[in-house]
């Protein structure tokens, strides 16, 4: 599920991101700490770096407050 990050998984905070989630109740909570591969990391951590890119270039157009 895609979510404003806090940090898990070495995503940078308020970025967002699928994680892994539980749900119940109208509320999620991320599940910490699952084991991630070496491939996995690397996907994980492309992904993270265009979110990042693309925020940034959004940001430098004056659109987020």
């Amino acid at each position: 599920m895609a979510v404003s990050s806090d940090g898990s998984y070495s995503a940078p905070e308020g970025i967002y991101c699928s994680f892994p989630v539980t749900t119940g109740q109208g509320s999620y909570e991320v599940v910490p700490n699952l084991d991630i591969n070496d491939f996995s990391r690397r996907q994980v951590d492309r992904s993270t770096a265009e979110l990042v890119e693309e925020r940034d270039s959004v940001a430098s157009l004056g659109l987020l407050a």
